[in-house]
């Protein structure tokens, strides 16, 4: 693989995967996890009832558009930021948590060996902002209704979920994505 510009993609050497996994967590405590170790950031929840994009402070706590949010129904939450995920899943024990970062090698934990990372990858998201306000941006979709999401812009625009994939090679030196790691917020 070359060092190439392809669209919006930046193709770079990658350092290894890192992933640190807690059994038997609570939502509450990987969200924690993941702020004292990344920092604040953005997280989807899965529930019954709703699919939710909420923030994350540095204390852990999520909260939505319209403040704290009851995350008692959650059984599927992706948290992120520029520097690592969390992937947690509720379990009967509590949760299973996992963080997963790009980084330097960690003498202490087992890594993945990657050939280059590809940043600027990302998902479109449905719909267009209709409003913005305090942090907040509300897109609208005849398809799909409307969603909060934590980043302001002007009426009209679209915005972007971006990515960062990791890629690897097997020992033929065939590559794949290994892995794909949500990063922020892009307004298009």
């Amino acid at each position: 693989m070359t060092d190439a510009v392809l669209d919006l993609q930046e193709v770079k050497p990658g350092g290894p995967v890192l992933r640190y996994h807690r059994r038997g967590a609570d939502l509450d405590e990987a969200l924690r996890w993941f702020t004292s170790v990344a920092g604040e950031g953005a997280a989807l929840v899965s529930t019954p009832r709703a699919y939710l994009v909420l923030t994350v402070d540095g204390e852990g706590r999520a909260a939505g558009s319209d403040g704290t949010v009851d995350l008692r129904g959650a059984y599927e939450v992706r948290a992120f930021n520029a520097s690592a995920e969390l992937r947690w899943r509720a379990t009967p024990t509590g949760g299973d948590a996992v963080l997963v970062s790009l980084g330097p090698e960690d003498p202490e934990q087992a890594s993945i060996p990657v050939r280059a990372t590809v940043e600027g990858g990302g998902y479109l998201l449905w719909g267009t902002v209709e409003a913005s306000s305090a942090g907040w941006s509300r897109l609208h979709s005849g398809q799909v209704g409307t969603i909060d999401v934590p980043v302001e812009a002007d009426p009209g625009k679209s915005v972007r979920l971006t990515t960062t994939e990791v890629v690897g090679a097997d020992e033929h030196g065939n590559a794949m994505v290994i892995d794909e790691l949500l990063c922020g917020w892009e307004v298009l």
